[in-house]
């Protein structure tokens, strides 16, 4: 497949065009193209296109309603392109209740789904250890969180006597019991929306196995540094 050619072929407008990540461009037959090069993005950011590519070559069958459609995949030593049915992207002003509890309940089912085999690890990871310094700054985020969400929470909330080494207590004991497929980048703007008001996930450059929790604390971690306001009683 002659990708610049096929490009050409359509009025493309470019969504977005980094150095260092795939090109995206919205094409005039109402579908979004992301394409990448190997020798024009980094090692590891081609590693994640591919991942993206292979996660949609396994799965599309599926027909899971909260991934986008995707029509043609490419996928080479050198090249990818994944192009799919265009979905509207939601802005923050836009978030609600009703649209929260639909991206909660698409994401516990997309948690549920059997990862693809490509995915699965020869051995277990071992749980992540944190050293003191790596643990006071987790916690000083989690409590910035918390009080972003007045007056849900209470403005003195704290955790006290929580050290490093209980979190690796933890870790160890619990980490990964029950592992499962995981998005890896899971923010509002990853969160599309079709033409039936239902939430569409894209971008699973990083999607791997592991805590579904990781998914959804990130996603609430995000919300207001992507300008979301939520009512406390959402």
């Amino acid at each position: 497949m002659n990708i610049s050619q096929y490009l050409q072929e359509h009025h493309a407008v470019p969504v977005t065009v980094g150095k260092s990540g795939a090109e995206v461009f919205y094409l005039d037959i109402g579908t979004t193209a992301k394409y990448a090069k190997k020798d024009t993005v980094s090692e590891d950011i081609w590693n994640h296109c591919v991942r993206e590519a292979r996660f949609y070559e396994s799965i599309a069958a599926r027909k899971l309603p909260y991934l986008p459609q995707i029509l043609h995949l490419h996928i080479t030593v050198d090249e990818t392109l994944i192009l799919m049915r265009r979905h509207t992207p939601l802005t923050a002003d836009q978030l609600t209740g009703q649209k929260l509890d639909k991206i909660f309940a698409a994401l516990a089912s997309f948690h549920k789904e059997i990862p693809p085999d490509f995915l699965i690890p020869d051995a277990a990871p071992a749980p992540p250890y944190l050293d003191a310094q790596t643990a006071a700054a987790c916690m000083e985020g989690w409590l910035s969180v918390l009080r972003e969400h007045h007056p849900a929470f209470s403005d003195d909330i704290a955790l006290p006597g929580l050290a490093a080494e209980q979190f690796n207590r933890v870790n160890q004991t619990y980490a990964l019991q029950n592992p499962v497929l995981c998005h890896g980048d899971f923010h509002l703007g990853n969160v599309l929306w079709d033409d039936y008001d239902n939430p569409i996930f894209c971008d699973f450059q990083s999607c791997g196995i592991g805590d579904g929790c990781g998914d959804l604390s990130f996603f609430l971690s995000r919300l207001s540094a992507d300008g979301a306001l939520i009512d406390h009683e959402d």
